[in-house]
């Protein structure tokens, strides 16, 4: 079974954990045996040692959101300890509430540099790197690493294109691998996604989209926020 929680997410949650349970949220859902499932724990950002051995110990997957966590001051998820630790890392968005933009993209760069400042290293989090945990990581995370995350014989073909004529993209430098993973997690962001597809099939081409009426969707959304606005404010 598939758990997906949020662990550790604030040192507040950790204190009012400790104060009534005597462990940090991860020992005490490893004392429930909740982590015996496979698990991906969102934040992962409050950790002691134990808690990575544990990570470890159980093979939990930790989830990265770096914008939503600087916009909510929760912290810095421990990435290169964790990773020393053996314990797999993709990136997230969370929500909406707490990343406005929910851009994947711009998110991988900046929580690539803040790993970089917080360790004081430039070499920390390559461009390969980076590109992994937004595609066969968060797959693996998922338990679906043998049907996605990469374009191999036999997976299914999801995957996006990118506007090479995009401004943030030029000069593109084709000689060679490295640069092109750099291209994309330093410089692309959503609005350069030209194409798109899933599963083989074409969900967006040439920047339309051709599975729903976004112009419906759009004044739906608008007309249930006012109605929400409007009923809270009542409240």
């Amino acid at each position: 079974m598939l758990l997906h929680t949020h662990i550790s997410e604030t040192q507040d949650e950790n204190d009012q954990i400790f104060a009534k349970y005597g462990k940090t949220p991860t020992q005490w859902l490893e004392s429930l045996g909740v982590l015996e499932n496979h698990v991906l724990a969102a934040h992962s950002i409050h950790l002691d040692e134990a808690d990575m051995r544990i990570y470890a110990k159980r093979n939990i997957h930790a989830s990265y959101n770096p914008v939503s966590n600087l916009k909510l001051v929760s912290g810095r998820m421990p990435y290169r300890t964790l990773r020393e630790h053996g314990v797999q890392v993709s990136i997230g968005t969370d929500g909406a509430q707490s990343n406005n933009s929910m851009d994947l993209l711009r998110d991988l760069r900046t929580g690539a540099l803040i790993q970089k400042l917080a360790e004081n290293d430039a070499t920390l989090f390559n461009a390969r790197e980076m590109v992994r945990l937004a595609t066969i990581e968060g797959a693996v995370a998922l338990r679906l690493d043998g049907q996605i995350g990469s374009l191999e014989p036999g997976k299914r073909a999801d995957y996006i294109v990118l506007d090479t004529k995009s401004p943030r993209l030029v000069p593109l430098h084709r000689e060679s691998l490295s640069n092109l993973y750099s291209t994309v997690a330093y410089s692309a962001c959503g609005a350069d996604v030209r194409d798109m597809a899933v599963n083989g099939k074409w969900v967006m081409k040439d920047r339309e989209i051709l599975t729903m009426d976004c112009d419906s969707v759009r004044n739906d959304a608008q007309e249930a926020s006012e109605y929400l606005v409007l009923h809270s404010a009542r409240a």
